[in-house]
């Protein structure tokens, strides 16, 4: 079963899943196993509908890597869009195989000072080759990808993109800092 295929059948069962009871769910979840050949709690992931905890964590990725790259303008005409599909074109890439990042090991406390420790920085990339869970295909296909891209030149596409998103704010919608009541900037004498 393909991926296309896996994914139409899981939005499929997804209604179905959702509403069923316990003892309809196990044989959904046999069924939708046995079809697709996944391991049973990856299937139930997959079959749960989206919670706020998994809305919270897709948040905090777009803390570390969109709002760092992108800012928090909004952006609503379909020149912006076609800007930002650019930019996450090139970002992808760039954030996967060139920007190292350090993971927290551990969080010792002493009395009131918190000691943390981290690993050494590495690549998305460098941490998926070193984890040894990649086929030898799938292994050669991401190193022949690796080798085809060219740093600087990602970055100077998403310098551009940045460059041109400047133009598309929409200022509409922002919120406007500083005190709008002329009565509470005066100073008592």
């Amino acid at each position: 079963m393909d991926l296309k295929s896996v994914r139409e059948y899981a939005q499929a069962m997804q209604q179905r899943y959702s509403w069923a009871t316990k003892r309809e769910r196990t044989v959904l979840l046999t069924e939708f196993c046995t079809v697709t050949g996944y391991h049973r709690k990856a299937a139930i992931r997959r079959l749960r509908q989206p919670t706020a905890a998994a809305q919270a964590r897709a948040l905090q990725r777009n803390g570390s890597v969109v709002r760092h790259w992108v800012g928090y303008d909004r952006y609503a005409s379909p020149a912006a869009l076609q800007l930002l599909r650019r930019l996450y074109a090139a970002l992808r890439p760039y954030v996967n195989f060139f920007h190292p990042v350090q993971r927290l090991i551990s969080t010792q406390r002493e009395g009131g000072k918190v000691h943390k420790r981290y690993d050494q920085p590495r690549t998305p990339y460098q941490r998926l080759r070193n984890a040894g869970t990649l086929t030898p295909d799938r292994d050669h296909a991401l190193c022949a990808v690796y080798e085809a891209q060219n740093p600087a030149a990602l970055l100077r596409e998403i310098a551009t993109c940045q460059e041109a998103l400047l133009q598309h704010i929409d200022h509409s919608t922002q919120r406007r800092f500083g005190n709008t009541n002329s009565e509470a900037t005066t100073t008592v004498g």
